[in-house]
């Protein structure tokens, strides 16, 4: 196994899954009181989250990353 499967393996999917809510209502949150700016700065981070769950959906299985439908 390497390294970057080791990384996926080892991730616990659903707090990911719990971590991203919570940053996404805090983006809410920032740009309903006009904090664009930070709210930007957090969807960056939201949006490489995306792609790393994308990428290790690839790699483990939907169900694994995102959970049963």
């Amino acid at each position: 196994m390497n390294e970057t499967n080791s990384v996926l393996t080892g991730t616990n999917w659903k707090l990911l899954r719990n971590q991203k809510a919570t940053l996404l209502k805090v983006i809410q949150e920032l740009a309903s009181t006009n904090r664009v700016k930070e709210a930007d700065h957090l969807r960056g981070i939201l949006h490489l989250l995306d792609a790393v769950q994308d990428e290790a959906a690839r790699t483990l299985g939907e169900t694994a990353v995102f959970g049963k439908g």
